[in-house]
């Protein structure tokens, strides 16, 4: 961990629960750009109420792009409200995925960035919604497809709409899962904010809501601090996740405890100062801070050349059971074959890039290295098996 990473995560500490600063020689500008590609800008303006010597360039971005960001939470808020005055006038069972019902359990939750608004439906209802927020204004921007949810647009706030809550393998294990969690409309939680009501999960639908997210990205395009925040907010908010046999039985039964389990000693050690080791959870934040907020700090910041030249080691250097591995683990998610028939995976490394480069040819995909991605992505498969997720062996 770098010293400005580390200085970026005293200041959220600050904002968040009033520690004071450990170090007042700061590099501003470093912890600035650390902060953006974390999205937890606003939080360190925040914290900057009682710090003199800021450079007046940096305090001046802080302090516009809060302002930013509280003027977009506003306006994803109304739209939120908007969508949920139309779902529930039309008698839709709906609820709110993430968003609002997870920055409600920070100290300060306008400071947490909104993105998009996510919401599920039932799946048999999903056709018929998406055909009513089409007829009421909604613009389709992208079909669910081999996806679980589409995206639609309106007033320049972005919504997705689940059919389900994530993607699943299809094994035993898999459709179990995936079943359990098709009731999870059966139940709902009213929450506030700003004194206006909508519905999303309830708490045991919400812990895996939250859970799946950050397994997803993890092999997808990493997580970021907000992921991590977010789940440790939640659990600070309802410790029984962790002590109630319930909610226990639940995550040890699909798989997930153990994710829970290196995701509240992360936030313990590094954001409420509790004694705790767990060499996964700081695995966990390394590579968090490392690949930014879904992974854009790869993107942003690293090249093959960049990694091939600086490493003479050959730690870095592609080999065919890394370009296997990768592209096995990554037929999961995106070939809709893989998904049905689990053997297929293993053709991943022919079948996809051959599918990538035709897409390229086509114009339908942006170039990307596909070196860089893999070599980054071999990080992610160690701690994915490191936190035994979906451990079948186990179940």
């Amino acid at each position: 961990m770098t010293s400005s990473q580390k200085d970026l995560i005293n200041l959220l500490k600050k904002s968040m629960f009033g520690n004071e600063l450990e170090n007042s020689e700061i590099n501003w500008k470093l912890v600035y750009n650390e902060a953006l590609l974390q999205a937890v800008l606003a939080f360190v303006y925040d914290s900057t109420n009682d710090i003199e010597n800021i450079p007046e360039d940096v305090y001046r971005g802080l302090k516009q792009y809060t302002i930013s960001v509280m003027l977009k939470n506003e306006q994803v808020f109304q739209g939120q409200q908007t969508l949920v005055e139309l779902l529930e006038k039309n008698n839709v069972d709906y609820a709110v995925l993430k968003g609002l019902t997870v920055a409600i359990n920070y100290t300060k939750p306008e400071l947490r960035t909104l993105g998009d608004v996510d919401f599920l439906v039932r799946k048999e209802e999903f056709q018929s919604v998406k055909k009513l927020l089409v007829e009421n204004g909604y613009t389709l921007l992208r079909d669910e497809g081999t996806h679980f949810h589409c995206s639609l647009k309106k007033q320049d706030v972005l919504f997705e709409m689940h059919l389900e809550m994530s993607e699943f393998p299809n094994t035993p294990f898999g459709r179990d899962l995936r079943e359990f969690l098709d009731n999870a409309l059966d139940e709902f939680e009213e929450y506030e904010y700003q004194g206006e009501k909508f519905k999303g999960l309830s708490l045991k639908y919400q812990m895996f809501s939250l859970l799946l997210h950050m397994e997803r990205h993890i092999l997808k395009d990493g997580l970021g601090l907000r992921q991590l925040l977010d789940f440790g907010f939640f659990v600070d908010k309802h410790p029984e996740i962790m002590s109630d046999d319930k909610y226990v039985s639940l995550l040890k039964k699909y798989g997930l405890y153990k994710m829970a389990t290196v995701c509240v000693d992360l936030m313990n050690k590094y954001f409420l100062d509790k004694e705790t080791e767990n060499p996964t959870a700081d695995m966990l934040i390394e590579m968090s801070l490392k690949r930014g907020n879904f992974g854009v700090k790869t993107s942003h910041d690293e090249s093959l050349s960049n990694r091939i030249i600086g490493d003479k080691s050959g730690a870095n250097r592609i080999t065919v059971i890394r370009w296997f591995n990768y592209f096995k683990f990554k037929s999961r998610y995106s070939w809709k074959l893989a998904t049905k028939y689990p053997w297929i995976s293993n053709f991943g490394f022919i079948y996809l890039p051959i599918r990538y480069f035709c897409r390229r040819v086509t114009g339908n995909k942006k170039a990307v290295d596909l070196g860089v991605v893999i070599n980054t992505s071999k990080k992610a498969n160690e701690l994915f098996n490191d936190l035994e997720l979906f451990n079948f062996d186990n179940v």
